[in-house]
Formats: structure tokens, sequence, C-alpha cells
């Protein structure tokens, strides 16, 4: 049984990755279940790449030594973009934050 959302958009991926998961109201585009996940993984393994990187120029003098869930600041129109980008953080282990 999935447990959150990203579980929750592979699971319908695996069974119906042809079916409509995203319809665009005024442009009318349609975005399958597989083409979703393609865009969202890839973006997601930009995200882990960058809080990586990240990681690694830490000052180990800062104070933060413990562990925190990473914030990524998402700011995007209401589209498709918006989703991908709320997806991917998601699948990268970090959370978001939208910015108005």
């Amino acid at each position: 049984m999935a447990s959150c959302v990203i579980d929750l958009v592979k699971e319908a991926c695996e069974r119906n990755p042809d079916k409509v998961a995203v319809l665009v109201e005024h442009s009318g585009n349609a975005f399958t279940y597989k083409s979703l996940e393609a865009k969202s993984l890839r973006l997601s393994q930009l995200i882990s790449y960058v809080l990586a990187q990240n990681a690694l120029n830490r000052n180990p003098l800062s104070g933060a030594e413990r562990e925190e869930t990473p914030l990524v600041s998402i700011i995007a129109e209401r589209n498709i973009g918006m989703i991908v980008s709320m997806l991917a953080v998601l699948q990268s282990g970090a959370a978001y934050v939208p910015v108005d």
C-alpha cells in the first residue's frame, strides 16, 4: 500500500503508464503518468546532486551537525512545471517550500 504521493504516482505509472495524470486546462496538453514520472525523476537526480554538493561544501564548524531534511524552495506558476518540481523534490528525499 502506498504511503505518500511519490509512491502513489509510481504505482499509477506502473499500473496505467499511458493514462492521463495531469491535464493542463488552458492549453489542453495532457501528461501521462509515464511522462510525469520520467520528468520528475530526471529533475530529482539533479536536485539530489545539488544537495549532495551542498552537503560536501558545508562548513563543519557551522554548528549544523545534526541531519535535517533539506528544504528546497519552489517558485513557479501553477502549471505542470510546478507539479513536476514538487514530485522531484520529494523523490530526492527533500521537502519543498512553495514561494508565492
